[in-house]
């Protein structure tokens, strides 16, 4: 609410000798209550205005026209991109500014920042024409001033999706089921073996191949095939909950042979309740192999790009 100013005076003169001295505890309470106008202010005031939120990513795509602008062109409006794939034809551009406030409660001050991020999405035909934009903003920030944050941000153009959570602790890029296939069927993993993995667990997936760094897939993101490369062999699937809310973990175990692709699919099965007060959703999870897409996967599309890497061979090569 805005900054509002209580005040009040209290006049000399006869009608102020005529005031009389608070009797009890109960006058004396109500004489306090009756000041506190005197002091009272609440509200907040902006001293930084986001011009992301106020809608410049608008006017910054409005002289991109699909069918005529080109990549080249688009690059010269927008600049250098901060994620760019030639085999997968698209660009993905990002700024950050910010949003400053004054908060004033009674007599203390205190003063809230939240980062503005806003990103652009822009794909391209073989030629290298727009075939697509899109564009968004996510916040970062004091959520106690702004609890109303969106909880993550979804573009579209063409066959690429962009996905990110409001502080961008998780940032993915993926190819619809389409796509997916086909590229899976055009480039084998020639003396390697391919697993591609889907998984229908609703606190999310962190998963890892061998000793590797765990890929960590959250519950709310499009449901995508997790691509994964390896020497011909035995290897260990390791699988853990994504979320702090829920508990399971498995181990399986894959043979795969040079040239093979083996489709992993994760299915979570919730634990009935026990009686106990637990802080936990337990889960069974069950592992399926096959060499064919099973029909449970078969809209799953293939993600592409995760928080800062390529998770597919080629990524940037057509």
């Amino acid at each position: 609410m805005p900054v509002q100013e209580h005040g009040g005076v209290l006049k000399s003169g006869r009608s102020a000798s005529r005031l009389r001295k608070p009797r009890g505890p109960v006058t004396r309470i109500a004489a306090v209550l009756a000041a506190l106008p005197l002091f009272a202010g609440c509200g907040t005031t902006q001293v930084r205005q986001s011009a992301l939120a106020g809608g410049s990513l608008e006017k910054q795509t409005a002289p991109i026209v699909v069918g005529q602008s080109n990549r080249a062109s688009v690059r010269v409006l927008l600049g250098k991109p901060w994620i760019e794939s030639e085999y997968w034809r698209f660009d993905l551009f990002r700024w950050t500014d910010q949003i400053a406030e004054l908060l004033i409660v009674l007599i203390p001050t205190m003063y809230s920042s939240e980062d503005v991020h806003g990103y652009v999405l822009v794909s391209y035909d073989d030629s290298g024409a727009v075939t697509a934009v899109d564009y968004g903003i996510t916040r970062e920030g004091d959520w106690m001033l702004n609890p109303n944050y969106a909880g993550a941000l979804q573009l579209h153009a063409r066959d690429v999706t962009f996905w990110a959570t409001r502080s961008e602790e998780s940032v993915q890029i993926a190819v619809p089921a389409t796509q997916g296939d086909d590229y899976v069927r055009q480039h084998a993993a020639t003396g390697r073996c391919r697993l591609l993995l889907g998984s229908s667990a609703d606190c999310g997936l962190k998963t890892a191949l061998d000793r590797a760094d765990p890929i960590e897939v959250p519950a709310a993101s499009p449901s995508s095939l997790i691509a994964f490369d390896a020497e011909p062999g035995v290897h260990d699937l390791k699988f853990a909950s994504a979320s702090a809310f829920c508990s399971y973990e498995a181990v399986s175990h894959v043979d795969c042979q040079a040239g093979e692709t083996r489709y992993v699919t994760v299915t979570a099965t919730p634990v009935p309740p026990d009686g106990h007060l637990h802080l936990q959703n337990k889960y069974l999870l069950d592992v399926e192999m096959s060499t064919d897409k099973p029909e449970a996967l078969g809209s799953y599309g293939l993600l592409i790009y995760l928080n800062g890497r390529w998770l597919v061979p080629d990524g940037l090569q057509r």
